[in-house]
């Protein structure tokens, strides 16, 4: 699951441990698309899109291409977008 640019494994836990952070703060009743967008992407502009994104998408989906992670993430909703996360947060500790 570490992203083909970023070798280190902690580099990429933390960045889940971030996202986990961002998306839990959101209000369950606002948990759609344009509200976790908003969220995390300041924190994406910064670390570099694929390198937050593509863990996240990996993460929700299971596979290397999916659709948009925050539509996966609006879909599945927020317990099991924290869930998933915390299941791949799992494989770096």
């Amino acid at each position: 699951m570490v992203w083909k640019k970023d070798k280190n494994p902690e580099k990429v836990s933390d960045r889940i441990k971030k996202l986990i952070k961002l998306i839990s703060d959101i209000d369950n009743a606002a948990f759609v698309y344009d509200n976790i967008k908003d969220a995390v992407w300041d924190f994406v502009e910064k670390e570099g899109r694929g390198d937050v994104l593509w863990p996240m998408r990996y993460a929700l989906s299971g596979k290397d291409k999916s659709p948009d992670p925050f539509l996966l993430s609006e879909a599945l909703g927020k317990k099991e977008t924290i869930k998933r996360l915390e299941s791949a947060l799992k494989m770096f500790t």
